[in-house]
This record gives structure tokens, C-alpha cells and sequence, in this order.
């Protein structure tokens, strides 16, 4: 499979990099309101747009190549 370990790199990675940004945002936002409540509701949010996204590397099914 041509590509796959990039691309399973850069899942890996945007799911770091969204798990840390996630930990920072929320802690910041239980700081700030006092509660969760916020934080749930944005992440659920987001996690609604994202699969709503256009796949940017080629369209889906075509190798690339």
C-alpha cells in the first residue's frame, strides 16, 4: 500500500495534537466557568463537523498516483 504509513502517521499525530489541545482547552475552561459543561459541548460539536470535511489528500479511492 503506497502512502499508508504517512497516512497513518499524520492520524497519529493530528490525534495527539487534538487530545493535547483538548486537555489545555478544557482545563482553561473548567478554570474559567467553573464546570464542564462548555467543554462538552464544544468537543461535541466539533466532533460533529469533522467527518463532515472534505478529505484533503486526493478524494477518496483515488491512489494518489
Amino acid at each position: 500500500m503506497d502512502g499508508g504509513p504517512i497516512v497513518s502517521g499524520r492520524v497519529a499525530s493530528a490525534h495527539q495534537l487534538g487530545a493535547a489541545a483538548s486537555a489545555l482547552l478544557g482545563a482553561t475552561a473548567r478554570d474559567l466557568f467553573g464546570a464542564y459543561d462548555v467543554v462538552w459541548t464544544t468537543l461535541s460539536a466539533v466532533c460533529g463537523v469533522g467527518p463532515g470535511r472534505p478529505w484533503p489528500y486526493g478524494g477518496r479511492g483515488e491512489s494518489g498516483g
